[in-house]
């Protein structure tokens, strides 16, 4: 993963967010937010969402051109993982454009939204609908120690349940889109057979799977560190609401050239506050942002990858908390805390 930091940010510079009391006083509600982002950051338009789509499989395709003509030579082997990564970086911005069309932030019309994001995800072996629905829980819930889904401080009392998702993917005004996922996912993965009957199953592997696992790596990564960081803190249901929860996401920055390529997916508290912003104005909302709301900025620019070893640790050390924990952070060293 790229290094972060301030200097290099489409989003300019911002401070560094420890505390742990933050967010908790003086929050403005989402209108007066919302008064300080343009107007126009709010507005896809079509062109400019199917460029970028364009733009990505083009990329994809390229780079899938340029490997299959260097791997018959003898040092291929050496550059096989480079082939991975940057495939597996692509697939991620494709990823990225899904994401938007989930949000409704690729074009203002739905059926467009959903047929291309059906495309995209499935390219990447991510189904669709399923996704939109689950992702749509954790954007209401986000921050929320009882009800996200994300990566979440887990009560000690708490057993997983998974009966709402299944509920939810079973709502009859949802079948349409789930089983058009489903179809189009099955038939996806009958062509990567024939592709391997063809071809042989490691070139199926090699060119597609492992990329994928490349795209479900950066995944994990990027929702973990853009929810999780010392001192952000998490409610319970009775002190959550939405603009507490959705302001205690963290922007990071993925580094030159990272960052631009994963369509600025860093620029992540305009994105929970306002899901229809395009990815192609996160970083002009983001400015507008910090500067109108300093004080409410989380920002982390510690190098990804270090960050994430950091957190991860921590992560494991506290995320079991006490069953009446009303608010949490997550602290330095060995303890918590907890109210």
């Amino acid at each position: 993963m790229g290094k972060g930091g301030q200097s290099s940010s489409p989003e300019g510079p911002a401070p560094t967010t420890r505390d742990s009391a933050k967010l908790l006083d003086n929050i403005p509600t989402l209108v007066e937010i919302r008064r300080a982002i343009p107007p126009h950051c709010l507005q896809p338009t079509v062109l400019r969402s199917m460029s970028y789509v364009v733009l990505d499989v083009s990329a994809v395709i390229a780079v899938y051109w340029i490997w299959t003509r260097l791997e018959a030579l003898w040092f291929s082997w050496f550059l096989l993982p480079v082939f991975w990564f940057v495939q597996g970086t692509l697939y991620t911005s494709i990823f990225v454009l899904g994401h938007d069309c989930g949000h409704g932030s690729f074009s203002r019309h739905p059926l467009l939204n959903d047929v291309m994001g059906t495309l995209l995800h499935t390219f990447i072996l991510a189904p669709y609908f399923p996704w939109k629905l689950s992702h749509k829980r954790h954007h209401k819930n986000t921050g929320n120690i009882d009800r996200d889904e994300v990566f979440y401080p887990q009560k000690k009392g708490e057993l997983a349940a998974c009966g709402d998702q299944l509920k939810e993917l079973k709502d009859t005004k949802h079948r349409v889109g789930v089983v058009s996922s489903v179809l189009l996912y099955a038939s996806w993965l009958l062509c990567l057979v024939a592709y391997a009957l063809k071809y042989s199953w490691w070139a199926m592997f090699s060119h597609h799977l492992v990329p994928v696992f490349v795209f479900a790596c950066y995944m994990v990564i990027i929702t973990f560190l853009h929810h999780n960081e010392v001192g952000v803190p998490w409610f319970a249901d009775s002190e959550w609401d939405y603009v507490k929860g959705q302001l205690s996401t963290v922007d990071r920055d993925y580094g030159w050239p990272l960052h631009g390529i994963l369509h600025h997916i860093g620029t992540h508290q305009i994105h929970h506050l306002f899901t229809q912003t395009p990815h192609y104005y996160l970083p002009e909302a983001t400015r507008a942002f910090r500067k109108a709301f300093p004080h409410l900025v989380r920002h982390n620019p510690e190098p990804v990858s270090k960050a994430f070893m950091r957190m991860f640790n921590v992560f494991v050390e506290q995320r079991n908390i006490d069953d009446d924990t009303r608010v949490f952070a997550y602290q330095e060293g060995n303890g918590s805390k907890q109210q």
